[in-house]
């Protein structure tokens, strides 16, 4: 991916989260999204965030960005769902907003809590 000069720039990151007991589940369930999933070669690599505990959900997606907007919109998707805490997260970035799977979105033991405009440079970062 190119540098990113504009802070307004922003990609398209597809977010899962999980609670996995162990570091080889959280392994075991990275690798089963990794298989599910394909790789746009234009944007940055996946993004994982894991803690040895389950903590609130806005605790562990502000490790991915403090960006509002990101966290607005997938804070409240999440909480949608249902889901309140978590000790794993993972971003796929998109530089198109397609899909990086077929059909559904893979949930292979995490949960998809959804797409979302992530800023570039914080994603490049990573």
């Amino acid at each position: 991916m190119n540098r990113i000069d504009d802070p307004d720039e922003r990609i398209y990151a597809a977010l899962w989260l999980a609670s996995p007991q162990s570091v080889s589940e959280h392994s075991q369930l990275y690798a089963a999204l990794i298989r599910e999933t394909v790789r746009d070669r234009k944007a940055p690599g996946p993004v994982v965030v894991f803690e040895d505990r389950v903590m609130p959900i806005d605790e562990l997606v502000e490790a991915f960005t403090s960006d509002s907007e990101f966290l607005d919109a997938a804070l409240t998707s999440a909480r949608q769902l249902g889901i309140g805490q978590a000790s794993m997260g993972v971003i796929l970035f998109s530089s198109t907003g397609d899909p990086l799977w077929s059909g559904k979105a893979p949930e292979v033991g995490l949960a998809f809590v959804g797409m979302f405009l992530f800023p570039a440079a914080d994603a490049e970062e990573h």
